[in-house]
């Protein structure tokens, strides 16, 4: 967009709009808009989404856990745009653990909206396992 005296309001009014409407923020996350997604398999599904936003929208990982009952449990990771996979890593847990990506202890800046999504895979089930994942609003 090239800003000339004749087009600068309607910019600066589209601005004011997206920040009083909590649709745009200056200082990345929107307030009030965490969410707390938990899926829970007792068997193995193949893949399946874990957290696909609303249309518009883009959410940023914050963190999350593995829950396995019974044994142990291995969840593996990816995007997905509807035909296509990338693989974001693993957990793997016997009890309750902090996502770790391949036990790496590091957090990647994960970002999804509805065009591209997170789902999960687990390739081990125990009794049954949990996937809580936290993600907030950044657009």
């Amino acid at each position: 967009i090239h800003i000339q005296q004749s087009n600068s309001s309607d910019l600066m009014d589209t601005t004011l709009i997206g920040f009083s409407s909590n649709q745009l923020s200056s200082s990345g996350a929107i307030p009030g808009t965490q969410e707390i997604v938990q899926v829970t398999q007792t068997s193995d599904v193949g893949f399946f989404d874990i957290f696909k936003p609303a249309p518009g929208t883009v959410y940023k990982f914050v963190g999350g856990d593995l829950l396995a009952s019974g044994g142990t449990a291995t969840i593996n990771f990816s995007l997905f745009d509807g035909s296509a996979y990338a693989y974001v890593g693993n957990t793997s847990v016997s009890g309750q653990e902090p996502l770790t990506f391949d036990n790496l202890y590091k957090l990647p800046d994960l970002y999804v909206t509805n065009e591209v999504w997170i789902g999960g895979d687990f390739s081990t089930i125990a009794t049954s396992a949990r996937v809580s994942m936290c993600f907030i609003r950044v657009r």
